[in-house]
């Protein structure tokens, strides 16, 4: 029993306050269905995020850009963000899971989470939906507002809240904002890290589901 307690304790330490009932439902989810991957190309600035322990960097940007990889062409990201005088940048790509759901998979090295859209408007914002089952019935939740300008304009704001306060998921989170400050996106050094705290939720997720397999 202590190992699905532990198991469970990782999912809501890596993912933030948000774990909804039952499993993640793409099909029921409010979200854009008709899915054009090319609304999403070009550099976004995060807005804010839900409250999780991990997320703690400033100044974080998602850039999405169509790359060729011998005759191949896919769609790479690239984040980064800072943390005081330390930049972490993460390189990952976008695989299409279902289009007709509009569900894609940020898949970041070996560590990738599912996602929709809340809504987009190519020029100035998106509100991304990540879902993660823990178990048949209970899974965890996370999401990130961007823009294509480091502040959303009012319109738009009021926009995007109307969004999330729809998602009975999101309407009761904790929003931290990022900070996009002089201060904020200063670096006192040139030392880089690849990888990313984004992305280190997703080493306690795949370690916490493999001492589960392992027992």
């Amino acid at each position: 029993m202590f190992r699905y307690i532990f198991f469970f304790c990782i999912i809501s330490f890596a993912l933030g306050t948000v774990i909804r009932n039952g499993p993640c439902d793409w099909e029921n989810i409010a979200s854009v269905k008709t899915l054009n991957i090319t609304e999403l190309l070009g550099e976004w600035h995060q807005i804010q995020h839900i409250e999780n322990p991990l997320d703690t960097g400033e100044c974080s940007t998602l850039t999405v850009a169509i790359e060729n990889e011998n005759t191949t062409s896919y769609v790479s990201l690239a984040h980064r963000e800072v943390h005081g005088d330390h930049v972490h940048n993460t390189k990952g790509r976008i695989i299409i899971i279902n289009a007709t759901l509009g569900l894609f998979n940020m898949n970041y090295q070996n560590y990738t989470f599912d996602t929709v859209l809340l809504g987009v408007n190519p020029t100035k914002y998106v509100l991304l939906y990540s879902c993660a089952s823990i178990n048949a019935t209970r899974s965890a939740v996370a999401a990130w507002v961007y823009s294509k300008s480091t502040s959303l304009e009012q319109a738009d704001k009021t926009t995007v809240d109307a969004l999330i306060k729809s998602n009975e998921d999101l309407q009761n989170a904790t929003w931290i904002e990022t900070k996009h400050t002089k201060e904020a996106c200063n670096i006192n050094s040139g030392f880089n890290i690849r990888i990313s705290p984004v992305l280190t939720f997703l080493v306690l997720f795949i370690a916490g589901k493999n001492l589960i397999n392992f027992n």
